[in-house]
Protein backbone atom coordinates (compact mmCIF):
# COMPACT_ATOMS: atom_id res chain seq x y z
CA UNK A 1 0.00 0.00 0.00
CA UNK A 2 1.01 3.54 -1.22
CA UNK A 3 0.14 6.54 1.17
CA UNK A 4 0.75 10.22 0.09
CA UNK A 5 0.49 12.88 2.43
CA UNK A 6 0.05 15.63 1.00
CA UNK A 7 -0.53 19.99 1.55
CA UNK A 8 1.08 23.06 1.10
CA UNK A 9 4.51 24.21 3.10
CA UNK A 10 4.19 24.16 7.36
CA UNK A 11 0.93 22.75 7.28
CA UNK A 12 2.31 19.18 9.63
CA UNK A 13 2.80 17.56 6.31
CA UNK A 14 6.37 15.46 7.16
CA UNK A 15 5.08 15.14 11.06
CA UNK A 16 1.43 13.41 9.86
CA UNK A 17 3.75 10.66 7.59
CA UNK A 18 5.56 9.97 9.77
CA UNK A 19 2.91 9.27 12.55
CA UNK A 20 1.25 6.96 9.79
CA UNK A 21 4.52 5.24 8.73
CA UNK A 22 5.22 4.61 12.29
CA UNK A 23 1.82 2.67 12.92
CA UNK A 24 1.38 0.93 9.46
CA UNK A 25 5.27 -0.17 10.12
CA UNK A 26 6.05 1.57 6.87
CA UNK A 27 8.92 3.01 4.96
CA UNK A 28 8.50 6.78 4.96
CA UNK A 29 9.63 9.08 2.16
CA UNK A 30 10.84 12.86 1.94
CA UNK A 31 9.39 13.42 -1.84
CA UNK A 32 10.23 17.00 -2.08
CA UNK A 33 13.72 16.16 -0.19
CA UNK A 34 14.32 13.45 -2.26
CA UNK A 35 13.42 14.70 -5.56
CA UNK A 36 15.34 17.65 -5.40
CA UNK A 37 18.46 15.82 -3.61
CA UNK A 38 18.22 13.31 -7.42
CA UNK A 39 17.73 16.76 -9.48
CA UNK A 40 20.99 18.33 -7.94
CA UNK A 41 22.87 15.45 -8.85
CA UNK A 42 21.75 14.79 -12.09
CA UNK A 43 21.83 18.61 -13.16
CA UNK A 44 24.70 18.54 -11.72
CA UNK A 45 26.15 15.83 -13.44
CA UNK A 46 24.92 16.75 -16.83
CA UNK A 47 25.78 20.45 -16.24
CA UNK A 48 22.45 21.63 -16.84
CA UNK A 49 22.32 25.24 -15.42
CA UNK A 50 20.49 28.24 -16.40
CA UNK A 51 17.36 29.92 -16.61
CA UNK A 52 16.90 30.01 -20.48
CA UNK A 53 14.05 28.42 -21.69
CA UNK A 54 15.82 25.44 -23.28
CA UNK A 55 17.60 24.88 -19.99
CA UNK A 56 14.33 25.18 -17.92
CA UNK A 57 12.56 22.39 -20.45
CA UNK A 58 15.79 20.54 -19.69
CA UNK A 59 15.06 20.74 -16.28
CA UNK A 60 11.76 19.77 -16.35
CA UNK A 61 12.38 16.57 -18.38
CA UNK A 62 15.22 15.69 -15.40
CA UNK A 63 12.47 16.25 -12.99
CA UNK A 64 10.17 13.65 -14.34
CA UNK A 65 13.05 11.52 -14.65
CA UNK A 66 13.47 12.09 -10.75
CA UNK A 67 9.34 11.18 -10.20
CA UNK A 68 10.38 8.24 -12.05
CA UNK A 69 12.85 7.21 -9.50
CA UNK A 70 10.37 8.17 -6.94
CA UNK A 71 7.76 5.52 -8.21
CA UNK A 72 10.27 2.92 -8.84
CA UNK A 73 10.96 2.97 -5.10
CA UNK A 74 7.58 3.05 -4.49
CA UNK A 75 7.14 -0.12 -6.94
CA UNK A 76 10.31 -1.89 -5.29
CA UNK A 77 8.74 -1.38 -2.04
CA UNK A 78 5.58 -3.04 -2.54
CA UNK A 79 7.16 -6.11 -4.46
CA UNK A 80 9.18 -6.75 -0.98
CA UNK A 81 5.74 -6.42 0.96
CA UNK A 82 6.60 -2.88 2.59
CA UNK A 83 4.07 -0.42 2.45
CA UNK A 84 5.13 3.46 2.06
CA UNK A 85 4.00 6.47 3.07
CA UNK A 86 5.71 9.33 0.88
CA UNK A 87 5.12 13.20 1.77
CA UNK A 88 4.42 14.82 -1.30
CA UNK A 89 4.11 18.64 -1.48
CA UNK A 90 0.65 19.51 -3.56
CA UNK A 91 2.04 20.12 -6.80
CA UNK A 92 3.76 16.48 -6.94
CA UNK A 93 1.07 15.20 -5.83
CA UNK A 94 -0.91 13.65 -8.74
CA UNK A 95 -1.84 10.36 -9.24
CA UNK A 96 1.12 10.10 -11.79
CA UNK A 97 3.01 8.96 -8.61
CA UNK A 98 1.39 6.20 -8.81
CA UNK A 99 -0.53 5.80 -12.66
CA UNK A 100 0.19 2.18 -14.22
CA UNK A 101 0.31 0.28 -11.07
CA UNK A 102 -2.20 -1.78 -9.29
CA UNK A 103 -0.52 -0.46 -5.69
CA UNK A 104 -3.81 0.13 -3.52
CA UNK A 105 -3.39 3.65 -2.97
CA UNK A 106 -4.77 6.05 -0.34
CA UNK A 107 -4.47 10.29 0.18
CA UNK A 108 -4.18 12.21 2.91
CA UNK A 109 -4.93 15.93 2.61
CA UNK A 110 -3.64 18.39 5.27
CA UNK A 111 -5.23 21.63 4.91
CA UNK A 112 -5.58 24.92 7.11
CA UNK A 113 -9.01 25.94 7.41
CA UNK A 114 -10.30 27.80 4.51
CA UNK A 115 -10.43 31.13 7.00
CA UNK A 116 -6.69 30.84 8.13
CA UNK A 117 -5.90 30.17 4.32
CA UNK A 118 -7.60 33.69 3.08
CA UNK A 119 -5.47 35.48 6.28
CA UNK A 120 -2.18 34.52 5.57
CA UNK A 121 -2.51 34.61 1.79
CA UNK A 122 -3.85 38.18 2.40
CA UNK A 123 -0.76 38.99 4.74
CA UNK A 124 2.19 37.37 2.99
CA UNK A 125 0.85 38.06 -0.74
CA UNK A 126 -2.15 40.73 -1.00
CA UNK A 127 -1.72 40.92 -4.84
CA UNK A 128 -2.15 36.94 -5.10
CA UNK A 129 -5.08 36.71 -2.47
CA UNK A 130 -6.79 39.89 -4.62
CA UNK A 131 -6.69 37.68 -7.87
CA UNK A 132 -8.03 34.60 -6.62
CA UNK A 133 -11.92 33.63 -6.96
CA UNK A 134 -11.75 31.71 -3.36
CA UNK A 135 -15.55 30.10 -4.52
CA UNK A 136 -13.22 28.50 -7.07
CA UNK A 137 -10.38 27.98 -5.04
CA UNK A 138 -12.31 26.31 -2.53
CA UNK A 139 -13.63 23.97 -5.22
CA UNK A 140 -10.38 23.14 -6.40
CA UNK A 141 -8.23 23.34 -3.47
CA UNK A 142 -7.14 19.49 -3.64
CA UNK A 143 -5.40 17.75 -5.84
CA UNK A 144 -7.12 17.08 -9.16
CA UNK A 145 -6.36 13.38 -9.81
CA UNK A 146 -6.81 11.49 -13.88
CA UNK A 147 -8.49 8.69 -11.98
CA UNK A 148 -11.49 9.65 -10.28
CA UNK A 149 -11.97 6.52 -7.99
CA UNK A 150 -8.79 7.45 -6.35
CA UNK A 151 -9.80 10.76 -5.23
CA UNK A 152 -12.28 8.90 -3.74
CA UNK A 153 -10.11 7.74 -1.49
CA UNK A 154 -8.88 11.15 0.22
CA UNK A 155 -8.70 11.27 4.06
CA UNK A 156 -8.86 15.38 4.06
CA UNK A 157 -7.06 16.33 7.57
CA UNK A 158 -7.94 20.32 8.47
CA UNK A 159 -6.82 22.31 11.49
CA UNK A 160 -5.72 25.30 12.94
CA UNK A 161 -1.88 24.96 12.57
CA UNK A 162 -1.71 28.13 15.15
CA UNK A 163 -1.91 25.01 18.01
CA UNK A 164 1.07 22.86 17.93
CA UNK A 165 0.64 19.83 16.97
CA UNK A 166 0.97 17.65 20.11
CA UNK A 167 1.26 14.11 20.72
CA UNK A 168 -1.98 13.57 21.31
CA UNK A 169 -3.35 15.89 18.33
CA UNK A 170 -1.12 13.67 16.25
CA UNK A 171 -2.31 10.60 17.39
CA UNK A 172 -5.79 11.72 16.46
CA UNK A 173 -5.33 12.42 12.89
CA UNK A 174 -3.70 9.07 12.75
CA UNK A 175 -6.76 7.03 14.53
CA UNK A 176 -8.32 9.08 11.75
CA UNK A 177 -6.96 8.02 9.21
CA UNK A 178 -6.36 4.29 10.28
CA UNK A 179 -10.42 4.49 11.22
CA UNK A 180 -11.08 5.62 7.34
CA UNK A 181 -9.08 2.23 6.15
CA UNK A 182 -10.20 -1.63 6.22
CA UNK A 183 -6.79 -2.94 6.11
CA UNK A 184 -6.15 -2.73 10.21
Amino acid sequence: MLVIVSGYASVGKTTIAKAIAKEMHAAFINGPATIERLMDEVLSAKGIDGHNFQTVMKKRLETDKAVDVLRKIVVDNEENGVDTVIELSTYYSDAHIVEDTDIKVRHVEITLPVEMERAQLAAHNPTLYAAINWAEHVATRFPVYSDGALFEQNVVLEYDNTVPLQPERIAAFVKKFIRNETFY
